[in-house]
């Protein structure tokens, strides 16, 4: 990861459906790294970027599915950590999946559904959070899309 002169530098991108997911990114994006300097308590310099795309997953799909399908709207973007966030409810036969973690990809795809309707953007940022604490105890070199 790209070294500052106060540590590491994270980049975290937020890619989220049209509508309620991405209405959600917008909001916590701004204060994304407030939450994670206190969550990770690192010499970390958090960088959040937040992009709009249909996801276009289905309940099968996993995060490189996903990633796959929005290669074109984040042409040659890179990151460290990269989370998706959909309306679509997600299944594992019967159960729903609100997190799906991919660590080779460094990557995520988060189910709004499955966190419930009370308190939503609170379950959301406690979600992006704890996902992007385990993903950057992995180190790797930044993911990109291409």
């Amino acid at each position: 990861m790209p070294e500052t002169s106060s540590g590491r530098s994270v980049r975290v991108v937020l890619v989220a459906d049209p509508g309620l997911p991405s209405e959600i990114a917008r909001a916590l994006a701004p204060r994304l790294p407030d939450h994670l300097r206190r969550a990770v308590r690192a010499r970390v310099r958090w960088q959040v970027d937040t992009t709009t795309a249909p996801l276009s997953v289905s309940e099968q799909a996993d995060v490189s599915d996903t990633a796959e399908a929005v290669r074109s709207h984040l042409d040659g973007a890179e990151w460290d950590v990269a989370i998706f966030l959909t309306d679509l409810p997600r299944r594992a036969r019967l159960y729903p999946i609100s997190v799906e973690v991919d660590t080779a990809l460094r990557a995520a795809l988060i189910s709004l559904p499955a966190l419930g309707v009370r308190r939503l953007r609170r379950q959301v940022r406690q979600a992006v959070v704890d996902v992007v604490r385990e993903l950057v105890r992995t180190r790797r070199r930044p993911g990109t899309l291409r």
